[in-house]
């Protein structure tokens, strides 16, 4: 009988040791599908940061290339200021010399607006031509297009209608 009861509790504890090891088992495959969960979680946020820096560094490289543009237009922005200026003050230099001597400048005023010359009221009084661009304002010439060019190349204008 001892035996018998040795016996039996020897299979208790094998079924026991079974039972822990199926447990262990269920508790290792559950940690293993989580773990290849988070591995592919990883690889494609991995995926997604190597994709997002790509993406930065072209807009990085975009950024620069529209700052290096601006860049130049405004130095070509400060060339054409300055070379305006020059014009200005060459027509002014020539009108006075034209003129004698004198600082007015009607060619100027004509060009650029009265505010160009030293002694305002001057050049208006004397020169008829000032005196009507100040009262009627610049003329403005209408030109008539003879060409019209679109998307499709370069249409004739349309037949005048009487």
């Amino acid at each position: 009988m001892v035996e018998r009861d040795r016996g039996a509790m020897e299979a208790a504890r094998h079924e026991q040791a079974e039972l822990a090891t199926q447990a262990y088992q269920q508790e290792i495959s559950g940690l293993k599908e989580q773990l290849q969960t988070k591995t592919q979680e990883a690889r494609e946020l991995s995926h997604m940061l190597r994709a997002w820096e790509a993406m930065r560094a072209g807009k990085d490289q975009q950024i620069a290339q529209l700052v290096e543009l601006s860049k130049r237009f405004e130095q070509d922005s400060a060339e054409k200021a300055r070379s305006l200026e020059k014009i200005k003050q060459d027509a002014s230099s020539r009108q006075a010399a034209a003129r004698g001597g004198s600082s007015s400048s009607t060619l100027a005023q004509r060009l650029f607006g009265p505010d160009t010359t030293s002694q305002k009221g001057t050049a208006a009084s004397s020169d008829p031509q000032a005196a009507a661009l100040k009262r009627d304002g610049p003329r403005v010439l209408q030109a008539k297009p003879t060409v019209v060019y679109s998307l499709k190349g370069i249409v004739p204008p349309p037949p005048k209608q009487y």
